[in-house]
């Protein structure tokens, strides 16, 4: 695995109580590579990931992995089992997702699908980071965004379950192991999907009027 660019962002913070990545947290860009790094690159917008998995499968890295990128740090009507069993100490100011997770982003504009060679790229990569910080490669400690955060879209129509299966597939090639699945959320209906993607047309629209809007710092 080859990080072929690495130019670190000031949207990030310290891990608050020395906490190490235990989890990971998958997106979907929206945007172009290039929108995204300039994004991410802004101190306004207050937003961050670790890692981008470019369209042609390059990586590139935004976020120490010492540190805490801002990705995930709104938290409503979460179904992620690790964010549910912490929510609690989230009310009570002592609990924040970023602090406890990586944030890798996936290259995708509306209407592409995920390419072949992004889904290679990111078996690499999550099976590099799940080895480095011992974390289970299984649905509990890999999870997307909208699990955080029930009103996103991201990460669309990524197969979190087909990374789980390329990952332990690099372990053992050949070998079908069943990824942990316990309560997870139900798959998205097609509608669903589009009333998600028109909720966060809206709130992007709204925050561009200076509003409260889908795209609010995720710090």
């Amino acid at each position: 695995m080859l990080i072929s660019r690495r130019v670190y962002t000031q949207n990030c913070s310290p891990r608050r109580q020395g906490l190490a990545p235990i989890a990971l947290v998958l997106h979907v860009t929206d945007g172009t590579a290039d929108s995204t790094f300039f994004h991410f690159m802004n101190p306004k917008s207050q937003v961050s990931a670790h890692y981008l998995v470019l369209r042609l499968g390059e990586i590139w890295q935004f976020v120490s992995n010492d540190m805490a990128a801002w990705h995930a740090g709104r938290v409503y009507k979460p179904t992620a089992r690790m964010v549910l069993e912490r929510d609690v100490n989230r009310i009570n100011g002592l609990y924040n997702p970023n602090d406890w997770t990586l944030g890798i982003e996936i290259e995708k504009v509306q209407g592409q699908e995920i390419a072949e060679t992004q889904y290679k790229t990111l078996y690499e990569l999550v099976d590099h980071l799940t080895k480095s910080f011992d974390i289970a490669v299984d649905r509990i400690h890999i999870f997307g965004h909208r699990e955080v955060y029930a009103l996103k879209y991201c990460p669309a129509t990524l197969d979190i379950d087909r990374v789980i299966r390329g990952v332990l597939n690099l372990r053992s090639p050949g070998v079908q192991i069943a990824p942990v699945i316990e309560t997870l959320p139900p798959q998205l209906s097609l509608i669903q999907q589009q009333l998600l993607r028109i909720q966060e047309i809206v709130n992007k629209l709204l925050e561009s009027k200076g509003r409260l809007g889908s795209l609010k710092s995720e710090k």
